[in-house]
């Protein structure tokens, strides 16, 4: 049986309201805290660590943004200040040191020879289909419209066909 929800509700003279509950009497085990006010409202979730947040601004005009740790955080490390890390800052420094490296793989050449340098490090990132490039981005387009088509069509299966030109079809079956 879960152990009931501990409960702890302030008013701010701003008239924000806080709330903060806890599945546990240990710190920072199951704890959740919301802050409702004019303008915003937050929540924090310790089942990330204290680091996942979401939240309502309207003053910015966003209606709802949720940040995770996975795509994410920063952490301590052997360096001054603090790491970021996570899928979504990995895949931006990967897409940097791509264009680093595009870049200088013309170094030294002109014209036509720049060019071909060029173009032989972009196919070698085509070819790993790591990052999302021109080349290789079709499948996750395909795949979103596939989403739509089948949203559209009240759930009807979408497939797509692998050819010389991908298409989609609803399947009737």
């Amino acid at each position: 049986m879960a152990p009931p929800l501990l409960g702890i509700e302030t008013q701010a003279p701003t008239g924000d309201c806080l709330i903060s509950q806890s599945a546990s009497k240990e710190p920072m085990s199951g704890s959740r805290a919301y802050r409702r006010g004019k303008n915003l409202h937050a929540l924090a979730d310790d089942q990330f660590r204290g680091v996942s947040h979401g939240y309502v601004d309207l003053q910015s005009g966003a209606k709802f943004r949720f940040v995770s740790p996975d795509y994410f955080r920063m952490v301590p490390w052997q360096g001054e200040g603090l790491k970021p890390v996570g899928y979504g800052f990995e895949s931006i420094e990967a897409i940097a040191l791509s264009a680093i490296r595009v870049n200088r793989a013309a170094e030294g050449f002109t014209g036509n020879y720049a060019l071909a340098a060029r173009r032989q490090v972009l196919q070698e990132i085509d070819d790993r289909g790591i990052l999302a490039t021109p080349a290789n981005s079709y499948v996750n387009e395909l795949v979103t419209e596939a989403a739509r088509l089948s949203i559209a069509r009240n759930g009807l299966p979408a497939m797509i066909e692998y050819r010389e030109s991908p298409s989609l079809r609803l399947n009737h079956s």
